[in-house]
């Protein structure tokens, strides 16, 4: 089975596509981030933590979009994986509204690092810090 029929199953949960692209990306971005033995967990590479984590499994809460656009970008997931995801948790970005296009160009063009890089081009595009990624810099 390939990735574009696994895609199309609907049987499939959020918390089941995230642990799938986790496990099928998690080494790339360990290479790639130069990332310390001790920071190769979830949470580190995600930027999501597992209390989140363990509420989409539950499904006792709906994640907020800037934490599925955190998980993607800390992933460095492909367009079509991120917009597979964000509508399998609900959404949908729109070009009407301008932290949906900022998180679209995000995705698109996720050159711009970390997450602190990141929120440092959403900061410049005038995005509210309630919507930055990752937890710790909403806080």
């Amino acid at each position: 089975m390939d990735k574009y029929s696994i895609n199309l199953s609907k049987s499939r949960t959020l918390y089941d596509e995230m642990i799938r692209l986790y496990e099928e990306k998690k080494d790339d971005v360990i290479s790639n981030r130069d990332i310390d033995v001790k920071d190769q967990n979830f949470e580190a590479i995600t930027n999501v933590s597992r209390s989140v984590l363990s509420f989409i499994k539950k499904g006792t809460s709906r994640p907020k979009l800037s934490t599925i656009i955190t998980f993607c970008v800390s992933l460095m997931l492909d367009a079509i994986d991120s917009y597979d995801l964000i509508e399998l948790a609900g959404y949908k970005l729109s070009q009407n509204y301008k932290v949906d296009r900022a998180y679209a160009e995000l995705l698109q063009y996720r050159n711009y690092g970390d997450i602190d890089e990141c929120n440092e081009h959403l900061a410049s595009l005038g995005i509210d810090k309630k919507d930055y990624l990752g937890v710790k810099s909403r806080e």
